[in-house]
């Protein structure tokens, strides 16, 4: 999972911007591969270096997390408010909820969903809606992982400070980052502006910015996403520097 996070202080907005994994790119230093394996070939600095190499974005800082530190800090917070659309979207979380249940060793059937409708989840079932894939719906998933992005900050947003430094002291060892020990905590120190920003969403590539194909990668058949590489730098460079009411307004006009 890659989002680039902005925060906009000029704007007032947060954006989250979700990078699809199968993106076919030029990974400097390597053949074309999808963009997911420029993380697992050389960490954070080439996927920088990737980003910028194919769609001229230059970022930061980071921060890594894997799915069960977001379930820990989900329980820690008392859940999420989230949509479970349809029986089908059930079905498919109770199956990854039942397949990590069974890595757990305990009952498979521990903290299934019993219906579909908005409700709150624990951080099992959480990890569970952000995790499943079932044919090419990696866009559905994407958005659902923004989603999930933006319940977390509007748990957060009827917190106070103290909760949200306990949170961030129960955390900070189970993340990997660039950034400071004392510049996180500065952050969190102005968390409350951040988090009452308007918040605003892009996907790369866009409808209508890739093709969908295939090709050898390690003699494999794989399913790749091949972009439209000017129209996502277009897109990406506008949203993330420009404002984003008008960004959106655009899009919807189109």
């Amino acid at each position: 999972t890659m989002i680039l996070l902005t925060v906009d202080a000029n704007q007032k907005t947060v954006k989250l911007t979700s990078f699809m994994r199968d993106l076919y790119v030029e990974i400097p230093g390597y053949k074309n591969n999808r963009l997911n394996a420029a993380y697992r070939f050389g960490g954070p600095e080439l996927l920088f270096e990737t980003l910028k190499e194919n769609f001229g974005i230059e970022v930061d800082q980071y921060v890594t997390v894997n799915f069960t530190m977001m379930a820990d800090l989900v329980n820690q917070i008392g859940g999420l408010e989230l949509d479970v659309e349809s029986d089908y979207i059930r079905d498919r979380i109770n199956a990854v909820i039942k397949m990590d249940n069974k890595a757990l060793g305990i009952d498979i059937d521990t903290d299934l969903l019993s219906s579909s409708r908005v409700q709150t989840l624990n951080g099992k079932q959480v990890q569970a809606f952000a995790r499943w894939r079932t044919g090419s719906s990696d866009f559905e998933r994407t958005q659902r992982q923004r989603n999930v992005f933006a319940s977390i900050v509007n748990k957060f947003k009827s917190s106070d400070i103290g909760t949200i430094n306990n949170v961030l002291y129960n955390t900070l060892n189970l993340i990997q980052t660039n950034m400071s020990r004392n510049y996180i905590l500065s952050l969190a120190g102005q968390s409350l502006t951040y988090l009452n920003y308007d918040m605003h969403e892009l996907r790369i590539p866009g409808d209508g910015q890739y093709e969908s194909t295939y090709v050898n990668i390690g003699g494999y058949r794989a399913a790749v996403l091949v972009p439209d590489r000017e129209a996502c730098s277009e897109s990406l460079v506008q949203f993330v520097f420009g404002d984003a009411d008008e960004y959106e307004a655009a899009q919807n006009a189109d």
